[in-house]
């Protein structure tokens, strides 16, 4: 994304913000949105819907390629209700899944298809990659619940991450 398509979505997260948090519930925002297409997309995983609206201005989805024993990989996307953008990430586990961690990109074969899936589909869909970097662009005269810094990320999907 270039400066002038930053400029314009903090310029759109203020406005969102401009009367307070927004509450998804509140505002009718469908927690199924997107996601019969999503999950169709990607028939033969296990897709879940994790959206709520507690402090999340987003879709969640998650999907779960099928592992044996040993570390496994769980792929997040989320589609943001105050602009047009998407994230993606994944999550690495231990065998016991009782710990993981974000990992910036990983050679596993099934995840790197499965990522390069959640692109074509945000895509189709008319949703644009706000990436890493850009999640950290601080956004002023927006007031978070949980954060004392509200960023492009926190503002966009989730004020606790």
């Amino acid at each position: 994304m270039i400066d002038g398509v930053v400029t314009e979505l903090i310029k759109t997260v203020q406005a969102f913000f401009h009367f307070g948090i927004p509450n998804g519930h509140l505002l009718g925002w469908d927690p199924d949105r997107l996601f019969h297409r999503f999950r169709k997309r990607f028939e033969g995983y296990h897709v879940a819907n994790y959206t709520d609206f507690n402090y999340s201005y987003c879709n969640s989805f998650q999907i779960e390629p099928q592992y044996g024993n040993g570390d496994c990989y769980v792929l997040t996307a989320k589609f943001s209700f105050v602009a047009p953008v998407y994230s993606v990430h994944s999550t690495k586990y231990s065998d016991s899944k009782t710990r993981g961690f974000v990992v910036p990109e990983t050679s596993d074969p099934t995840m790197r298809l499965l990522t390069g899936l959640v692109h074509q589909f945000a895509t189709h869909e008319g949703f644009a990659l706000l990436s890493p970097e850009m999640s950290n662009i601080v956004v002023d005269d927006v007031k978070l619940e949980l954060s004392d810094i509200a960023t492009l990320g926190k503002c966009l999907f989730d004020d606790y991450e």
